[in-house]
């Protein structure tokens, strides 16, 4: 009977293992994906699945935004940026563009020992940008992606509130394209008809510096302050980017001429570059 016993005990272990395992391997609150992320920490590898046996393919710095997808294992599953290129194999591409494999595996590099990253149906159209050696490189599909551990990645906002990520730059919404769900993000001309009219003036500024949060200024419309050295140079406001985003950065910035009346210009800021 004790045999019995522990047996019993020990089935019900294993169980409740495998039973864990599988619902580690399901995305918690998937009505909460995708939404924005922040990195946390500096040189945090972007790798080809989720655990760090897997290939980096990129570090990401802290302050970075990232699109998380879901969650696998205490890793995010995130939408690979721009720069990030994935490989198909050549043989099932048509002249076109086309997949002719029902299913197709995309790959972390050249070849069949690298990394999955995720899959492809048939007559799925992919952007082919190079290739190597009976492959090709192409730009990564929607519904691929790498994986960060999750204490690396800050909540930041969600994909259908946030007002900048520098990232793919199309439509917050979903839909289905060639079979595949994708998220698209806000064109800035259309995030424009929703935030408050832009000054009339067209008068353009070009200025470097750092900027600084601004705090609060009474009878002032701005959020920011761009500072060379210990003086104040501009004060700053911007409807389609995030400035805290650069607060401490030294940075080139680009906009047109405000019209309130301030100790300082004000800037309506509509492009930042980062300096070293």
């Amino acid at each position: 009977m004790r045999t019995t016993g522990f047996c019993s005990v020990k089935r019900v272990v294993i169980l409740s293992a495998i039973t864990a395992s599988i619902l580690a391997a399901t995305p918690l609150n998937a009505q909460d994906y995708p939404f924005v992320g922040k990195v946390k920490a500096e040189r945090v590898n972007l790798r080809a699945g989720y655990n760090k046996n897997f290939t980096s393919l990129k570090q990401l710095s802290k302050g970075d935004k990232v699109i998380v997808l879901g969650i696998y294992y205490g890793w995010y599953k995130i939408e690979l940026p721009d720069d990030v290129y994935c490989y198909v194999a050549k043989e099932y591409i048509s002249d076109s563009g086309l997949v002719q494999a029902n299913i197709l595996n995309v790959r972390a590099g050249p070849g069949s020992s690298y990394n999955v990253l995720g899959k492809l149906e048939k007559d799925f159209k992919v952007t082919v940008v190079g290739a190597a050696a009976g492959w090709y490189k192409i730009e990564a599909p929607a519904n691929c992606g790498g994986g960060i551990k999750k204490p690396f990645v800050d909540y930041f906002g969600d994909c259908k509130k946030i007002e900048q990520v520098r990232l793919k730059g199309k439509v917050y919404t979903k839909k289905v394209e060639n079979k595949i769900k994708v998220i698209v993000y806000p064109k800035e001309k259309d995030k424009e008809k929703r935030d408050k009219p832009r000054p009339t003036s067209k008068e353009t500024y070009e200025a470097e510096g750092i900027i600084k949060d601004l705090g609060r200024v009474i009878g002032v419309d701005a959020t920011h302050k761009l500072k060379t050295g210990r003086k104040t140079k501009y004060y700053l406001k911007s409807a389609v980017l995030n400035l805290d985003t650069y607060v401490n950065r030294k940075v080139r910035l680009y906009g047109e001429k405000g019209s309130a009346a301030s100790r300082y210009p004000l800037i309506y800021v509509n492009k930042v570059e980062l300096l070293n």
